[in-house]
């Protein structure tokens, strides 16, 4: 009559440590899921000034997803007072399958370089970001991009000089900071910059100086000719002209990378406008890195 009990209880703990082990994997292989095609929203927890934020980001897949397909990942930061929603100006070369578009809201509407409403850590806060998205099957983690204009632009630039996490960034109406400029080093992770700036902008002064927004800045031609320095670039340009607007392109980067600087001529903040078709050249830029 022992050993039946014994038996009894040996199998009940068996059967347990079976149960168990079989909910974690269950567990584990649910996290790992593909994205909801279409619109989806991410929620990220942060600690800022001591306060916990439940911060938003929009996900914008194709519609419908290609099954077994792994997805670039484009990053899109709004400007100063703007929103996620300003991501879904990506979402003609979403729908044609080309990458998913990940759109983060900055607290209150703005991305935090020193002189901004937010205090938000958001070099910290992309790094949260990505560490959710891998846990979706559907996305190629390894092809990582960014986007930003104005405010946001000038935070993809401090990613670029202050994490690792990107394989290029395109800049639109901001170029480098003093402080970014003089950060970039030997030790800064390579990466392929598309730039662009318009030659009568009046918040963010083409060349260069004290900008109304509060921050200093190099001048635009500087902000590229200084990532093509601390990449090893040929620092001979090869220039194009498109239409009355110039490209500067610096070619045999570190690492098979690139830095292009688009002049919108008599452009001012918002470039002219047309900036789908922009996106579509920068997305052929980003293809290639």
């Amino acid at each position: 009559m022992k050993l039946i009990n014994k038996l009894r209880f040996y199998l009940f703990i068996t059967l347990n440590l079976l149960f168990i082990s079989c909910s974690t994997n269950n567990e584990n292989l649910s996290n790992k899921t593909n994205l909801l095609q279409g619109k989806s929203i991410l929620k990220i927890d942060q600690k800022v000034e001591d306060k916990n934020e439940i911060r938003e980001v929009l996900v914008i897949a194709p519609n419908p997803i290609i099954k077994d397909k792994k997805y670039p990942v484009v990053f899109y930061f709004h400007g100063n007072g703007g929103n996620k929603e300003a991501g879904m100006e990506l979402n003609k070369l979403v729908n044609d399958d080309q990458f998913i578009t990940v759109s983060p809201q900055g607290l209150y509407n703005s991305w935090n370089l020193g002189q901004e409403d937010s205090k938000a850590d958001d070099v910290e806060f992309v790094s949260l970001i990505i560490e959710k998205l891998k846990e979706y099957s559907n996305i190629n983690i390894n092809k990582k991009y960014a986007i930003g204009y104005s405010n946001g632009s000038a935070l993809v630039n401090e990613l670029a000089v202050k994490s690792s996490n990107f394989n290029g960034i395109a800049p639109f109406a901001s170029q480098l900071t003093v402080s970014q400029a003089n950060l970039l080093s030997e030790s800064t992770n390579p990466l392929s910059v598309y730039q662009v700036c318009g030659s009568n902008d009046n918040v963010i002064p083409y060349e260069g100086g004290l900008s109304v927004v509060g921050h200093t800045f190099i001048s635009a031609k500087n902000s590229a000719k200084r990532y093509a320095e601390t990449f090893k670039c040929n620092l001979l340009p090869e220039i194009t002209m498109v239409g009355i607007d110039s490209i500067f392109r610096y070619k045999n980067c570190k690492n098979s990378h690139e830095i292009k600087f688009y002049k919108s001529e008599g452009g001012g903040h918002g470039l002219k406008g047309k900036n789908d078709q922009k996106y579509e050249l920068v997305w052929e830029f980003f293809k290639k890195h």
